[in-house]
């Protein structure tokens, strides 16, 4: 889902085809966001591999945020911004930037399912801990009754 770096779309499609998973793989482009949502919830891997541009190199990406939403396993170039939010690999796979084999690798480890559900696992848990408005509620508690505490001490 989403555009593919035209210097790549062909070779990714001779791959998938050679490495069988042309009835699985699905390359749709960009979509309307409800119809992406339809598809994306059918899906079992998320895949970010943007061209290294200062944006997609330093930005927190909102297509990964919705992977994460819904418990997709991320494959995706190891930028800064994608490296955060995946918590430095816990909740996907980071690859080299621009290294094809490695992408690959990442998403043929991908389809055992009990690497595939691990990584879920971590996603629900961060979901529930980290991301959570309860979460971040007691975060903001936390820091008024610190807050509070010094202003009776000085």
């Amino acid at each position: 889902i989403g555009p593919l770096d035209p210097e790549y779309k062909r070779e990714y499609q001779i791959t998938v085809k050679r490495l069988g998973f042309d009835s699985v793989v699905e390359l749709t482009g960009w979509l309307p966001y409800f119809k992406m949502l339809e598809k994306l919830k059918d899906c079992a891997v998320g895949v970010y591999c943007n061209p290294p541009t200062e944006w997609f190199r330093l930005a927190h990406p909102l297509k990964i945020c919705e992977y994460l939403a819904l418990a997709k396993p991320t494959v995706a170039w190891d930028y800064p911004g994608t490296r955060r939010i995946l918590d430095d690999g816990r909740l996907g796979i980071l690859v080299p930037p621009g290294e094809k084999s490695a992408l690959i690798d990442a998403l043929v480890s991908l389809g055992d399912v009990t690497v595939r559900k691990s990584i879920e696992n971590e996603i629900h848990l961060a979901v529930e801990k980290q991301w959570s408005s309860n979460y971040w509620y007691g975060k903001a508690l936390e820091v008024m009754k610190y807050n509070s505490y010094r202003e009776t001490r000085t």
